[in-house]
């Protein structure tokens, strides 16, 4: 009886109206690649998984590519086919206020984040450079300072401003008094006397400003020559005249050991800010600042670039 149930439901399932299909129980074919391809001379080859970099291409089939793990302090957090993996960011440079919030490993870049009593108030993230939080002193704290805000201190007592306002108005009063005289001996007396020691000390008057006479020359094309004279301290002054704190900032940031790079790249931010007449802005910088011996170095380099580029091939 068991052996005719078993041969009636057998019978069904291989003649009924319903055809069962079994095979795909046992096929089964693992994905050569499972990290996906890319196409190299007209071939897809396997990419390499993160955490890794590619050193060989494939040759015969997808997954016979080569692929070495990054080497210290790189990471590639995506299947790739690079052969470098990516510089891990640093969280140590002085003066950015930042300390390691999770370290660098082959497949993650490391993340920043500001250390105690410090803030970031720029809205991109994560954040480069953190401030250090304001104190109060007596004042005393009325909000803590957070990751994106600095302290708000307490106003103080109302006694307190009292007795500031009664000391400081007779005190206003005498160094308003005190400004005037000042500049009324500026205006009457003094003002010749100091236009002579501007001139003593190499300072440019305002004659000497007229009378100079700079090449024009665009100096895109030649900044690796213009940067060489300049070297990264003078460029920073020229740029901190220049109201260019931001970028300053950013060169140090990007490459804190190149002085060579920093120099070249804030120049050509410089440029790119002053456009036309770029030449003898950076003259007068220069002359204004009191850089005279880097001065004549330009001055010496703009004439000569200005007879290379007027003579003829």
């Amino acid at each position: 009886m068991r052996i005719a149930v078993l041969f009636v439901i057998f019978s069904l399932l291989i003649c009924g109206p319903r055809s069962y299909d079994f095979t795909g129980i046992f096929r089964f074919k693992r994905s050569v690649c499972q990290d996906g391809t890319y196409n190299h001379e007209g071939r897809p080859c396997c990419l390499c998984g993160a955490s890794y970099r590619l050193t060989k291409h494939c040759q015969n089939t997808p997954d016979d590519r080569t692929c070495d793990p990054c080497p210290a302090d790189t990471y590639s957090s995506h299947p790739n086919a690079q052969k470098n993996c990516q510089p891990c960011t640093s969280c140590q440079h002085p003066d950015a206020g930042l300390e390691e919030a999770e370290r660098c490993s082959p497949a993650r870049d490391a993340v920043c984040r500001c250390k105690q009593n410090h803030y970031c108030t720029n809205s991109e993230q994560p954040c480069k450079v953190c401030l250090l939080c304001k104190d109060c002193g007596d004042a005393g704290v009325k909000e803590g300072c957070t990751d994106t805000s600095d302290t708000v201190c307490s106003e103080k007592s109302e006694g307190g401003n009292t007795l500031a306002i009664a000391l400081g108005v007779p005190a206003a009063i005498v160094v308003l008094v005190l400004i005037g005289l000042f500049v009324w001996c500026m205006k009457r007396q003094c003002l010749n006397r100091n236009q002579r020691s501007v001139q003593d000390s190499g300072g440019p008057t305002e004659k000497e400003m007229e009378n100079l006479t700079v090449p024009d020359v665009d100096l895109t094309p030649h900044l690796t020559e213009v940067a060489n004279v300049l070297g990264w301290t003078v460029m920073r002054d020229v740029a901190r005249i220049s109201d260019m704190k931001v970028d300053i900032e950013n060169n140090e940031l990007n490459h804190p050991r190149d002085a060579h790079e920093r120099t070249l790249t804030l120049l050509s931010n410089w440029i790119e800010k002053q456009g036309s007449g770029a030449s003898r802005a950076l003259v007068e910088a220069l002359q204004s600042s009191k850089k005279k011996d880097t001065k004549e170095k330009l001055m010496k380099l703009l004439q000569d670039i200005s007879n290379r580029s007027n003579s003829p091939a």
